[in-house]
C-alpha cells in the first residue's frame, strides 16, 4: 500500500523548503512577483481570462495608438517575469479598471495575503 501525504501538505512541505534556498525569498518579495500576484487576483475575481485581458488591452491599444499585448506577456506578468516595462503594466492595469496612478490598489497586506 502506498502512503500518500495530503496535496496542502506536501505543499506546504516543498514551499518551506523553497524559503530555505539562498534568493528565493527574495525572489517571492520582488516587484515583478507581487505585481503579477494582485495582477492574476484581481482578473481571476473578475471571471476573465488571460485571453480577455488581451482583448481588452487590443481594444485600449487600437483607440490610443499603442501596440496590443499577447497572451504569453499575461502569463509572464503573472508568474513574476522580471523584464516587464512599466507600460506593459500599465496597460494591463487599466484593461483591469485600474487607474496606477490614482487607484492605489497595491496594498502590502492584501498581497501578503495572496497564496
Amino acid at each position: 500500500m502506498v502512503n500518500r501525504q495530503e496535496p496542502d501538505s506536501s505543499h506546504e512541505k516543498l514551499k518551506d523548503l523553497l524559503q530555505q534556498v539562498p534568493g528565493v525569498k527574495e525572489h517571492l518579495e520582488s516587484f515583478p512577483v507581487k505585481m503579477g500576484k494582485k495582477i492574476m487576483k484581481r482578473r481571476i475575481n473578475l471571471g476573465l481570462t488571460q485571453e480577455d485581458i488581451v482583448q481588452l488591452v487590443s481594444e485600449q491599444a487600437g483607440s490610443q495608438g499603442q501596440r496590443p499585448i499577447t497572451q504569453a506577456t499575461i502569463s509572464k506578468i503573472e508568474t513574476g517575469h522580471s523584464g516587464i516595462k512599466g507600460e506593459t503594466y500599465d496597460k494591463v492595469l487599466r484593461a483591469l479598471g485600474y487607474d496606477p496612478l490614482s487607484d492605489g490598489p497595491f496594498d502590502d497586506k492584501e498581497i501578503a495575503s495572496i497564496k
